[in-house]
């Protein structure tokens, strides 16, 4: 671990102390709003390391939550070592619980070593994809496991602006009637998830961490400049650039269609993986779709 030179990263700009209560209000109003968490409920945070769930793990303890702390290391080198480092800190420093999984013990592989055998498989999938897949299994196998009632994840408007926009690419649109500050599948496999963080920016998310001064990560993962969400967020930085309200705007416009559109409020139907009998919209989930490629592969390898 020492030889990735681990620090606590602070930073000595100078910050509108604004910020603060400008942040910690949206989330408190969205809360209120949207009747996301109350005080009788267990939420599990799921933390990365990063500005976005160090802030959402603060200000839910700030606010006098009922809350815990859930990380996943996916063994990408010092990224992930630091990151894991930085979310132990903060949550001895906030008095979190935390509970750590591991890609490995979990699965057998780190993200990128199972990217690798899928695609000397003839299988195109990214770090991103395998990555994101598979952890939101161990997200709600870690929120049962804790009794949790809701498992909170930092998401903010860029992160959401970002997936409407690839569903739109896609023709998925159907996908865009899950997005909101709190899920629109009832399931009593899956613990409910929540998004205190879906009405704030990451520009606002950065600010009010530097003025925290969290030991946080602010680059993003090195595995990510192949996937799709990443030419996105580019594309959305240009376009802020010219417009910086451009994110606020689609979310506008995203949550007016919400609003006015029913369609898009249709709850999704789940059912049992036939395989691990976690809840999935496939006979068999995606995550044992993965898993099974990877095991036969290992065993003709």
């Amino acid at each position: 671990m020492n030889s990735c030179n681990i620090t606590n990263k602070t930073t000595e700009e100078i910050i509108d102390p604004q910020i603060i209560e400008k942040v910690e209000k949206k989330v408190e109003d969205t809360i209120k709003k949207y009747s996301l968490i109350d005080k009788k409920d267990k939420t599990l945070i799921a933390v990365s390391g990063g500005k976005d769930s160090t802030t959402c793990a603060h200000i839910l303890k700030k606010l006098g939550y009922s809350i815990e702390a859930f990380t996943v290391d996916v063994h990408i080198g010092c990224y992930t070592q630091e990151n894991l480092f930085n979310v132990k800190k903060m949550c001895e420093k906030e008095g979190i619980k935390l509970h750590v999984f591991s890609f490995r013990k979990s699965y057998g592989h780190s993200v990128c070593h199972a990217r690798e055998i899928l695609n000397k498989k003839g299988l195109n999938f990214n770090s991103c994809t395998v990555c994101g897949v598979m952890r939101r299994r161990l997200f709600n196998i870690a929120a049962k496991q804790a009794n949790a009632t809701k498992l909170a994840t930092g998401h903010n408007m860029d992160d959401e602006v970002q997936s409407i926009i690839m569903n739109i690419f896609r023709n998925k649109q159907s996908l865009n009637a899950r997005i909101g500050p709190k899920q629109n599948i009832i399931d009593k496999g899956l613990v409910p998830r929540i998004k205190p963080l879906f009405f704030v920016t990451e520009d606002e998310i950065i600010k009010y961490s530097k003025a925290m001064k969290f030991p946080v990560h602010y680059g993003q993962c090195p595995c990510a400049a192949t996937s799709l969400r990443y030419n996105v967020r580019e594309f959305l930085q240009e376009c802020k650039k010219i417009n910086p309200d451009s994110v606020q705007n689609v979310m506008n416009f995203f949550t007016s269609q919400q609003q006015n559109k029913p369609i898009l409020k249709t709850k999704a139907q789940l059912k049992k993986c036939n395989v691990c009998g976690e809840p999935s919209v496939r006979e068999t989930c995606r995550t044992c779709q993965i898993l099974s490629n990877l095991n036969s592969t290992a065993q003709t390898s």
